[in-house]
């Protein structure tokens, strides 16, 4: 399992917690469709309020789950 997080600052408080088996990637961009492909694999994409996720991003995202 894949999980990405968007718009992060502080990589060691979203770790904490999450199995060590999960692949995860941190960025400080927002996810846009220049930055889609970090999460093309991603079951989990997690955001704050400057993305903005619109059909285009869903339906580019084929494993996206949550």
């Amino acid at each position: 399992m894949k999980v990405v997080f968007y718009e992060v600052r502080g990589y060691e408080d979203y770790s904490k917690g999450i199995d060590e088996s999960i692949e995860k990637v941190f960025t400080k961009d927002i996810l846009n469709k220049d930055t889609l492909k970090l999460a093309q694999d991603a079951e989990i994409i997690s955001v704050i309020i400057n993305s903005v996720i619109d059909k285009n991003i869903i339906d580019s995202l084929p494993n996206l789950k949550y």
